[in-house]
């Protein structure tokens, strides 16, 4: 489209610390969540975009319910192609930027969101709830070894049939504790919940590092304890395996070494219609 393009960001090691001031300097910028409402902020008209998909420029008509959404994951449901981006390029309008930037200034700067804060925090502090001396909610970890892998249990308590490439989903997850130690994203050997995506005939790792998903509260020994988890579909239609594991930081993923500590079921990735 005869359009330069340039990408500022710590991805490329040119992070900035001073968004305002470089963002002016431009027309159209590419991003999302924060870096999308500073873009906005400074009179950028935006499209919604990630490595994980894209969604849509931010107009006038849209950005309130956008804003629920924190112009993030959620709306970025399509498959990035040349196609689609220059379908959304196509849409720019410099007024219409301006009338969404106004919006922002005044309905997403600091004292606002302090205002909302607070509104919130206030009822809370004056809540009496009973807390227990004796519970810790940040227990010192150690690395797990086999033993401690045989006595982890994994299960896919809830895990769509189908969905479609790159959308978003929420899953639930079942996390038995048989070990004499807590299971927790707390220092020094954190662990998390990680996905990856296998092919569903060959087994053949598809997407071997997923997003990882904190626990916490921590998994205490003798319990199952339950944690959401968002994980990201293929971008190609096919039949996969969605394999949820463990990842303790510093040490190694519990689905490397037998007894593999892993939840898996199959998934249908199909076009949307």
């Amino acid at each position: 489209m005869g359009i330069e393009l340039e990408i500022v960001g710590s991805g490329a090691g040119n992070a900035s610390s001073a968004p305002e001031r470089l963002l002016p300097s431009y027309d159209l910028v590419f991003a999302k969540a924060r870096c999308a409402m500073e873009a906005m902020a400074t009179g950028c008209a935006v499209i919604l975009c990630d490595t994980s998909g894209l969604g849509t420029l931010v107009t006038r008509a849209d950005v309130v319910e956008q804003r629920r959404w924190n112009f993030g994951f959620r709306l970025l449901q399509r498959q990035i192609s040349p196609e689609s981006i220059m379908e959304e390029i196509q849409r720019y309008d410099s007024r219409d930027a301006a009338e969404v930037s106004a919006y922002i200034r005044e309905n997403a700067g600091l004292d606002n969101a302090l205002k909302q804060y607070l509104t919130i925090y206030r009822p809370v502090l004056d809540e009496q709830q009973p807390v227990a001396d004796d519970v810790d909610w940040h227990p010192a970890t150690t690395p797990l070894q086999i033993e401690d892998q045989g006595a982890l249990r994994l299960r896919l308590l809830t895990v769509p049939r189908s969905s479609a490439p790159c959308r978003h989903c929420t899953l639930e997850i079942g996390l038995y504790n048989e070990t004499s130690v807590p299971i927790a994203t707390a220092a020094p050997w954190p662990c998390l919940l990680m996905y990856r995506w296998l092919n569903g005939r060959t087994r053949k790792m598809v997407v071997e590092h997923g997003f990882r998903t904190i626990i916490q509260p921590p998994a205490w020994p003798g319990v199952e304890s339950i944690y959401s988890m968002r994980v990201i579909a293929p971008e190609e239609p096919g039949d996969y395996i969605l394999r949820v594991t463990i990842i303790q930081e510093g040490w190694r993923w519990l689905d490397v070494l037998a007894p593999e500590v892993c939840a898996e079921s199959h998934v249908a990735i199909v076009p949307e219609s």
